[in-house]
């Protein structure tokens, strides 16, 4: 039987967050304070706080340690916090598109304002991604290229080189604390400066895979999802202004078997909501990384394939084989199936826009052109 030996750290600042990883990269969480971690074993580690240098490395532990960590501060930020209409997935914080505003009542209402060609039909990376709305600006990116887009003529404004190609046919940029964050095709994440569209830094994922999952900005934290195991947390300082490739270090990473593909995340207050393609749903502190409680769902109902969203108290979201699920927030402990119900429909949903008006669900699933509406939720 392997050996245990427990690691205790002291951080400067006192909210660091450190994390550390076993040589499978499954992040360990701590128990009473303390790591417990296998005699001999290698182990790697981050520590990072916004407006701080992240550290990372690795050690052997041969016994019972104390370690201790101190950050050193980044230069201030100098970026601009710019107006964002639309300024990722969804139109709110609660992964919701709501919006109060007329549509047309046919096609024959309905007039072309303008029509550019940018990128290839069908083709996942060289296609144009949905835009957001930064500014005056539609801002999109097609193959390597991200572009602000005149809202009134479609014609390119401002353009930048990206580290890879972006994942354009199922996710889009988000923007952020004056920066704009864009997922790329081979396990990275890419931020520029929202003003200049000069790159800042990248993040390269240690087990990889398409960034698939809609990115989520909150409080200084970006948080991304990748299809071959990780979702991770980042903190979105720019900790070397000096450097427009600074490669930066995730706070947290929480791998999942199936990986993290065409979902999303929600954050609230304290807790991070997400699903894996394992078929797991996890209730992560949104700080640490630490799991607070998870469950699997029934393999009937298939992975989920939406977005986490909140409504009311509740999280929903909907799996590949027409299964609507709710759960309660705020809770840490007693999650079960008895607040979920389902509903089959035409074809199955994968990514796509759904909103929660007056209680009730609605969502229009891929390949067939019904609008669907499910009951509240009690």
């Amino acid at each position: 039987m392997d050996e245990v030996c427990y690691l205790t750290v002291n951080l400067d600042p006192a909210d660091a967050v450190f994390a550390v990883y076993d040589r499978e990269n499954v992040q360990i969480d701590p128990k009473d304070g303390r790591y417990e971690l296998i005699k001999g074993g290698t182990y790697t580690y981050t520590v990072s706080a916004p407006g701080y240098q992240s550290q990372s490395g690795s050690f052997t532990i041969e016994g019972d340690e104390e370690q201790s960590y101190t950050l050193e501060k980044s230069a201030d930020s100098t970026l601009e916090e710019l107006e964002a209409q639309w300024g990722g997935y969804w139109k709110n914080e609660d992964n919701q598109n709501i919006v109060d505003a007329a549509a047309p009542r046919a096609l024959e209402y309905v007039e072309v304002k303008w029509k550019q060609q940018y990128g290839a039909n069908a083709d996942y990376s060289n296609s144009v991604s949905d835009g957001i709305l930064v500014e005056d600006y539609i801002c999109c990116f097609s193959g390597n290229v991200l572009m602000y887009l005149d809202r009134e003529t479609g014609e390119v404004v401002k353009s930048a080189s990206m580290a890879a190609r972006g994942n354009s046919s199922f996710n889009k940029p988000l923007y952020g604390a004056g920066m704009i964050f864009v997922p790329l095709n081979d396990g990275r994440v890419q931020a520029f400066h929202a003003g200049t569209l000069e790159s800042l830094w990248v993040y390269t994922d240690t087990v990889g895979g398409n960034a698939s999952t809609a990115l989520r900005y909150d409080s200084g934290y970006l948080y991304a999802g990748f299809a071959d195991g990780n979702l991770v947390c980042l903190s979105v300082t720019d900790e070397d202004p000096d450097r427009t490739d600074e490669q930066k270090s995730a706070v947290w990473r929480k791998y999942d078997s199936g990986g993290y593909y065409r979902t999303g995340v929600y954050t609230g207050e304290k807790c991070l909501y997400a699903c894996g393609r394992s078929g797991s749903v996890y209730c992560l502190d949104k700080r640490t990384g630490e799991t607070l409680q998870s469950l699997s769902l029934p393999s009937e109902a298939g992975a989920a394939s939406t977005a986490v969203c909140q409504d009311g108290g509740r999280i929903y979201f909907a799996t590949e084989n027409g299964w609507l699920f709710s759960y309660p927030t705020g809770r840490t402990e007693g999650w079960t199936r008895k607040g979920s119900r389902f509903w089959t429909w035409a074809a199955p949903s994968m990514g796509r826009p759904w909103s929660i008006t007056a209680g009730s669900t609605w969502e229009a699933p891929q390949r067939t052109s019904t609008v669907w509406c499910w009951p509240p939720i009690i």
